[in-house]
């Protein structure tokens, strides 16, 4: 499942996250018809406002079975209430990890690129260790819903190197490397542009395999 831009306000809008969610389709889908290590893949995508429902894409992921979700846009993470800490899909609509996975079965991986922004939370913009205990704080909440793995950023990133590591990524993963192995191959892929390449963080199991080749 790849959610991307969804909220429908302009000033919360990203077209990078966008160009990431399509990238990532892109990849998924090149998979599928080149039966790459005889995968069956159904990819779902929801990209914009338009195809992001909230209501929806709850109940899509408590009706099937994903084994990864995939999420650009923004995200908040509160401190004093962790609970409702996640996603964001509007002004006034944030989907909790608690919402987000009552499923009795979870993704075995969710990568989440969801930048932490101040339009959100009506605060300065937040700093480098904040970012980073926001982003292990929603890491937290979705471990506690039973994710194996957790990949999200820790600050800030650059569009075009984003679309880049994620697409990278993907086809790694998909080809049978660790999670471990893909998100080297990754970040050394954007080394050389810019600091995009450090904000990914893993938690989880380094030599976890999503496809046995």
């Amino acid at each position: 499942l790849v959610i991307a831009d969804p909220a429908p306000e302009a000033e919360l809008q990203l077209p990078g996250a966008r160009r990431e969610g399509r990238e990532v389709v892109r990849i998924l889908n090149e998979a599928k018809e080149n039966k790459v290590n005889n995968l069956d893949l159904t990819v779902v995508e929801r990209i914009g406002a338009v195809e992001c429902d909230p209501v929806e894409i709850l109940a899509l992921i408590l009706n099937e079975e994903f084994d990864i979700v995939h999420f650009a846009g923004h995200g908040v993470f509160d401190e004093k209430d962790p609970d409702h800490s996640g996603w964001v899909f509007g002004k006034d609509v944030i989907l909790s990890a608690v919402e987000i996975f009552r499923a009795r079965r979870v993704p075995r991986l969710v990568f989440a690129n969801a930048c932490f922004s101040a339009v959100i939370q009506e605060r300065p913009a937040m700093k480098a260790d904040e970012m980073n205990r926001g982003l292990a704080g929603l890491a937290e909440a979705f471990f506690e819903r039973g994710i194996q793995n957790y990949i999200g950023t820790g600050w800030p990133v650059d569009d075009e190197p984003a679309v880049e590591f994620a697409g990278e990524f993907y086809r790694a993963i998909l080809e049978g490397d660790t999670l471990g192995d893909a998100l080297a191959g990754a970040r050394k892929k954007i080394l050389g542009n810019g600091s995009t390449w450090g904000a990914y963080q893993h938690y989880g199991q380094v030599n976890a395999r999503l496809v046995i080749p």
